[in-house]
């Protein structure tokens, strides 16, 4: 058996696989390189190594749109009057501990804001209900 390039080539003139270990010699058998072995083992190989490249390329994929994201500032504005909405959230978060559910895993909010009335009024996980100052 001799080797050309990254190929390796049987006595009797049958390439073998492509063998990504270049430089490393093929297992023998009674003498003969068994091709179903070697091929089976390169492929394993290969999925193994694709997987985790695969799972890096994705992980760096996250982290870049995660720093192009967006994050938009909301104001509500009414008569002479602003609200910045993070603001709002913020008051709903703590009038919800004030109120005794301290420990509470907020899972859903929805926010109601009615300017006319100078309030924001929230449900929290389907249950808890309130109303904070909008302005």
């Amino acid at each position: 058996m001799r080797k050309s390039h990254n190929w390796t080539i049987l006595l009797d003139g049958e390439k073998e696989i492509n063998s990504l270990q270049k430089g490393k010699s093929m297992k023998k058998v009674s003498g003969k390189a068994t091709a179903k072995h070697t091929a089976a083992k390169v492929a394993a190989k290969a999925a193994a190594n694709s997987a985790v490249n695969d799972a890096a390329v994705t992980e760096v994929k996250e982290e870049v749109m995660k720093k192009n994201e967006v994050k938009p500032e909301v104001t509500v504005q009414y008569r002479h009057y602003e609200a910045d909405m993070e603001a709002v959230i913020q008051r709903v978060k703590e009038d919800v501990e004030v109120r005794g559910n301290r420990g509470v895993e907020i899972e859903k909010m929805q926010i109601y804001v009615k300017p006319e009335d100078f309030a924001a009024y929230y449900v929290i996980n389907d249950g808890i209900v309130g109303k904070v100052n909008l302005f």
